[in-house]
């Protein structure tokens, strides 16, 4: 089969790092980390599993993370060594394994692409796997499949860059025709961010701050819509397109990252500023809480310093080692920070669902509409174009999605 394969030794890895950093144009040039190509299409794991024909998948900032060689050497033991990308995925069941409930050949389908105590076979689940926290699975290197936390990272299962990958049928979740491909594609970075707020909900007469409106700040701001939330949104955005947008799902004040945030932040929060002898201005106030969905040096920073006491960052946009960050107000102010990865099961209107489901189940209820935040697509074979207009940004781009021609 046809397939975006990624092989990142050591040695390319730490090489694409530096390289990109220079320009981004290496990412999708002729020493990128993945190549199309033909390879052999996934097995079944065991009977429980199905085989999808995958017919479109979208470009995350992890995709762009591991190409550009910036994700933290951290992640490194929980990815195969080489692998097909895609997770954002939608496709139709080729194959079912005997022991599959409930799905058959010809469903059309998204996957939840984490691999943890219940789709590697093992039967003692761990302590997080049992209160539906899969995305804290402590087994994700053990049981019958390889090191790799998910599909799209996982050697076993492929992912959605290729025509076909294996998923668990526990993690399949089936779709209508009246949601299209684009909102499917959109289903596994929306539920990203609903997980983020969920878990992380502001009170009644917090001030938010959603720190960049590319996906997941775009993803943030209609969630917390979404869940019926009527706090003021700050949005801070870095190109025009990003502001229309964001003020059209409900950000409340757009500040451009170029201004005087700290200046500005002050102001509509009737904070008051101090001017170390050395460094940035220092606010008394601020807002209650930020979702970072950025998480440069440079956000984190200022995060900190825009946060009132007791005030929380929320670190949504996949995290890498980031260099000098000052964690004076962290102490002094008694903040906390907290990631949010994945998704897992949520106590949503006095029940647990999945974030999937939740997702879903919005669409269908139209109180979100994921459609438009997909501004291109192209055929997997012309993976390095979608690669350079998700990087370069030359034009207004949410989400580059790939389909199966």
């Amino acid at each position: 089969m046809k397939a975006v394969y990624f092989r990142g030794t050591a040695l390319r890895y730490l090489l694409m790092r530096f390289l990109s950093s220079r320009s981004p144009r290496f990412i999708y040039g002729k020493l990128c980390l993945a190549k199309f190509e033909d390879i052999p299409e996934p097995s079944l794991i065991d009977e429980e599993w199905v085989k999808i024909k995958s017919t479109a998948s979208g470009i995350c900032g992890s995709d762009i993370g591991g190409l550009s060689g910036h994700e933290s050497t951290y992640l490194d033991p929980f990815v195969s060594r080489e692998f097909v990308l895609g997770h954002e995925n939608v496709g139709i069941i080729e194959k079912a394994g005997r022991k599959v409930k409930g799905l058959k050949k010809g469903d059309r389908v998204i996957s939840i692409p984490y691999l943890s105590c219940r789709q590697r076979g093992i039967k003692n689940l761990c302590e997080y796997c049992r209160k539906g926290d899969y995305s804290l699975c402590e087994n994700i290197n053990e049981g019958k499949i390889p090191a790799g936390l998910g599909i799209g990272w996982n050697k076993a299962t492929s992912g959605g860059w290729a025509e076909y990958f294996v998923c668990h049928y526990s993690n399949v979740i089936k779709i209508p025709d009246s949601i299209s491909d684009e909102e499917a594609v959109m289903v596994d970075s929306f539920s990203c961010a609903l997980h983020g707020v969920i878990n992380n909900m502001p009170k009644e007469n917090d001030a938010i701050l959603v720190y960049g409106c590319g996906t997941m700040g775009l993803n943030t701001i209609m969630a917390i819509r979404a869940l019926g939330l009527r706090n003021k949104i700050i949005a801070i955005y870095s190109r025009d397109f990003q502001k229309e947008m964001a003020a059209k799902i409900g950000a409340n004040v757009l500040l451009d990252m170029k201004d005087d945030l700290l200046k500005k932040i002050a102001k509509l929060t009737n904070a008051k500023m101090y001017f170390p002898r050395i460094g940035k201005p220092v606010l008394e106030g601020g807002v209650n809480i930020i979702y970072d969905c950025v998480s440069t040096s440079d956000t984190i920073n200022n995060s900190l310093r825009f946060l009132k006491g007791g005030g929380k960052l929320v670190i949504v946009a996949t995290a890498s080692s980031r260099d000098k960050i000052d964690f004076a107000p962290v102490w002094f102010r008694e903040l906390s920070v907290i990631g949010t990865s994945q998704q897992g099961l949520e106590n949503y209107k006095g029940a647990l669902k999945s974030t999937y489901e939740i997702t879903v189940d919005m669409i269908k209820q139209k109180k979100i509409s994921l459609k438009k935040f997909v501004t291109h697509k192209f055929p997997l074979s012309e993976f390095k174009k979608a690669l350079k207009t998700a990087v370069s940004k030359k034009e207004p781009t949410i989400k580059v999605m790939l389909y199966n021609e």
